[in-house]
């Protein structure tokens, strides 16, 4: 609790010194939070970089994918264009769900959790050219786990990673 409160008193001596939103200001205290485009790029750079012999390697660099995939679905949903995003995250949400469901039943990945932590919240609003860029980078990393898990089914060890991994690359429509 004290260390919430110290970090919202630095957002607000920020906020006052410099003249910017809450928001703002709440994004440049905590290093941690980082535009959920940058999320999604670093993991969709994190499953290209590891090699598919290594499938607890591609596995857990899927899960983070997978994870920074869910929030910006829900960032647009919440953030960007009420009459656009909101229906497509209703078409993905479930697909999504079954690829994270499949993942999560792995031995290895039990303990780990489903968070990405996006700069921003529900009260800032998404532009147009900020909501095209998060839609291109959550392609860009859908595209890179539909073709790197696929290769890692073929290394995996157990049935279960193999069958992971596909179900995780190409997840069945409900």
């Amino acid at each position: 609790m004290t260390r919430n409160r110290s970090r919202k008193d630095k957002i607000r001596t920020r906020q006052q010194v410099t003249g910017e939103s809450y928001a703002e200001a709440a994004r440049k205290i905590n290093a941690r939070r980082r535009p959920i485009e940058e999320l999604l790029r670093d993991a969709a750079e994190g499953v290209r970089a590891v090699s598919v012999d290594d499938t607890l390697a591609t596995v857990q660099a899927a899960w983070t994918a997978l994870c920074a995939i869910g929030a910006a679905g829900e960032v647009l949903a919440l953030c960007a264009d009420p009459d656009d995003y909101p229906p497509r995250w209703l078409l993905a949400e479930p697909i999504l769900a079954e690829a994270i469901s499949s993942l999560r039943a792995l031995p290895s990945l039990r303990g780990n959790n489903t968070e990405a932590n996006p700069a921003g919240g529900p009260d800032d609003d998404i532009d147009e050219e900020t909501a095209d860029l998060i839609c291109r980078e959550l392609t860009e990393a859908a595209d890179t786990l539909a073709a790197v898990l696929p290769q890692a089914a073929k290394h995996a060890r157990t049935k279960a990673i193999r069958r992971a991994c596909r179900l995780a690359a190409d997840p069945p429509a409900t």
